[in-house]
């Protein structure tokens, strides 16, 4: 009886077996002549960081892929994923449509644990379920026979950011390990996974866990205001956390007006030292970063030098032909922008990381190519010179059903210079947390700049 009630505890926690739907050559060729023709139209910023020809290189070679045989639909999002992260562009992502993705996850379930990664290295940061012999801390060496430098190379094809930038996509890959090593990495598609920590004589087999049962066990990350300013009289420093650059649920102060509060609180209580932290950042509305930029800067500055659109377009803006590019000028951003009256007149240092991103780091671009801060983190996932967003067509793919967004303007960040191509915000100060750090909840980032102002207040 106890060998029976065993056997069925196993038949019943194993994740559900479901088939994924198989495209057929034709299928798949339409979908990315669909795919194609909507990225050469309207995509202000096809070729931004990728030529003519590399583009249509890597349509061809996905062409020739698609061809040969039918292919489940999870097999033709890989291929359709390294075709759009030729673009370089991270606001233009493919999406795999809710129940293809539930149907790949379904197949083995997914590894239960967190990672952190650190360029070719992992390490896992906290396990997920009992029972296994994987431990909090231990490097992750390889998954299924394939090593992590691999299984990141892997990805990184596969994900999309701006330019040559590696730190949002090992910030994306690292937030959603377990769902993007099933959705882009993995090969088997049935049995438990087969680790390799550091240290261990033999692998270590464990058992795929449901999708949702692993959103339940990392729970939800706590609520955190949009604009929060937190004051360290000890330090002599206020510590400001723009969460993102959006608005609040109704019936709380709006953006505008927590920022202008933050400010007005700097001045009134004569804090000398800023720490602007713009970790974790994804972006938001253009204008709000702007403002922010306002309120550190000590001099009228340039936010964006221009906004080209392609031929095709026809969106509700005023668009003009000059010098070769079809310009939109209706963009308050163009404008010369003006300090504000409660503009901060100490030390600032903003904190910058790979999600740092869109807006976020348009605000961090314009204060750095104006010298208004010092900068703590690692290199920003947004492009220095500029990004691909604004007005975007939302692309559903006909067969596969992946859906695409087609980014129509194409920003240009004032007084960039030259030496950014296709790179980030790059940190004064370069600092990233250690697996202890993190397994002891330390904020390595923040310490940093806590003491980057202490040695500057003696000076």
């Amino acid at each position: 009886m106890l060998a029976l009630l065993a056997a069925l505890a196993l038949v019943v926690y194993q994740p559900a077996v479901q088939e994924l739907r198989v495209l057929s050559p034709a299928e798949m060729q339409e979908d990315l002549f669909q795919l194609t023709e909507k990225l050469t139209s309207l995509h202000s910023g096809l070729h931004r960081y990728a030529s003519e020809d590399e583009i249509d290189a890597a349509f061809g070679a996905a062409l020739s892929e698609a061809e040969g045989r039918p292919r489940d639909v999870l097999s033709f999002y890989r291929l359709v994923s390294e075709l759009v992260a030729k673009v370089r562009c991270g606001h233009t992502r493919v999406r795999i449509g809710e129940r293809d993705r539930a149907a790949a996850l379904a197949r083995r379930g997914v590894l239960p644990f967190e990672v952190l990664l650190r360029g070719e290295r992992a390490w896992i940061r906290r396990v997920l379920v009992e029972g296994t012999r994987l431990e909090n801390g231990r490097e992750l060496l390889a998954i299924d026979g394939l090593t992590y430098p691999e299984i990141r190379r892997r990805a990184f094809a596969r994900l999309s950011d701006d330019g040559f930038i590696e730190s949002g996509k090992e910030r994306d890959l690292e937030a959603e390990f377990a769902e993007k090593f099933a959705l882009l990495v993995a090969e088997a598609s049935s049995g438990p996974y087969e680790l390799r920590p550091a240290g261990a004589t033999e692998p270590v087999r464990v058992a795929g866990i449901p999708a949702d049962e692993l959103a339940r066990k990392r729970g939800t990350p706590p609520e955190r205001p949009l604009v929060h300013l937190e004051l360290r009289p000890e330090a002599g420093v206020g510590l400001l956390s723009i969460q993102a650059f959006g608005d609040p649920p109704a019936g709380e102060p709006g953006f505008l007006a927590g920022l202008e509060q933050s400010f007005r609180t700097l001045r009134e209580q004569k804090v000398p030292h800023l720490i602007l932290d713009l970790r974790g950042n994804g972006g938001g509305r253009d204008m709000y970063g702007a403002t922010l930029v306002s309120y550190l800067a000590a001099a009228p500055f340039g936010y964006f030098e221009r906004i080209e659109v392609t031929p095709d377009y026809e969106g509700d803006v005023r668009v003009e032909e000059k010098d070769g590019r079809r310009l939109m000028l209706s963009h308050d951003g163009l404008q010369v922008q003006q300090p504000a009256e409660l503009r901060f007149q100490g030390d600032v240092c903003i904190l910058i990381d790979g999600i740092t991103f869109s807006t976020a780091a348009d605000v961090a671009t314009v204060a750095h190519a104006n010298h208004l801060a010092t900068f703590l983190g690692e290199e920003t996932g947004g492009g220095y010179e500029g990004n691909n967003s604004g007005d975007s067509l939302r692309l559903v793919l006909r067969n596969s059903l992946f859906t695409i967004g087609i980014q129509h303007w194409n920003y240009t960040t004032a007084g960039v210079g030259p030496g950014h191509h296709g790179r980030g915000v790059v940190p004064d100060v370069a600092v990233s947390s250690t697996i202890e750090d993190v397994l002891a909840g330390r904020d390595v980032v923040l310490e940093r700049a806590l003491e980057y102002v202490r040695e500057a207040a003696k000076h």
